[in-house]
Formats: C-alpha cells, structure tokens, sequence
C-alpha cells in the first residue's frame, strides 16, 4: 500500500524502486512497482477515468505512460474499449464520486 501511496502521491517508480526495493538492481526493482501498480484496480479505474473524462486526470494517465505503468498501446486499447462498451463507461461514471484525483 505504501507503493501505491506515495506513486498517487508524485513519487516516480525509479524512487519507489531504490527505496522499498535497494536489494534488487534498479531494473527488477522498477519492475516489482510497476507490477504492483498494474495490478492495482484503483489505478485501473482511475485511468478509465482519465480516457472517459479527460482534464486534470490526463496527468495522471501521461505520468503513467511516461513512468512505464502503461503503454501508449495499452491505452489506446482501453480507449477503444471504452468507445465501444457503454457498461464500461456506465462503471466509470459511478465511480466518478470517489479515489483519487
């Protein structure tokens, strides 16, 4: 959780990495946060956001692409998915009360 915390917080990966994983070379450190990003549905949910609802949340998502988390592939994907399945964006906009941002 603490991962999670402070990368919703501004810290990058390279800085979570070195501080929660300095056993490890920073690659398989990177990589750990990165997974444990990727996983986390929050994150997941706030990205849709982003795709659906666009301002301030764009940081967020471009932060993400230029971090590593995602791939502008990967987005581009979720975007599609989302123009195209109106249940996907229905869960966003229920969403949209509460996380972060």
């Amino acid at each position: 959780d603490s991962v999670r915390r402070a990368f919703m917080e501004g810290a990058s990966v390279a800085d979570l990495a070195r501080e929660h994983y300095s056993a490890e070379d920073a690659r398989e450190g990177r990589a750990r946060v990165i997974a444990q990003l990727k996983g986390w549905k929050t994150l997941q949910h706030e990205l849709d956001a982003a795709i659906v609802f666009g301002g301030a949340r764009r940081d967020l998502l471009a932060r993400c692409i230029d971090e590593g988390v995602v791939g502008e592939h990967e987005v581009a994907e979720r975007a599609r998915r989302l123009a195209t399945d109106r249940r996907l964006v229905r869960n966003v906009r229920k969403r949209e009360g509460g996380g972060w941002v």
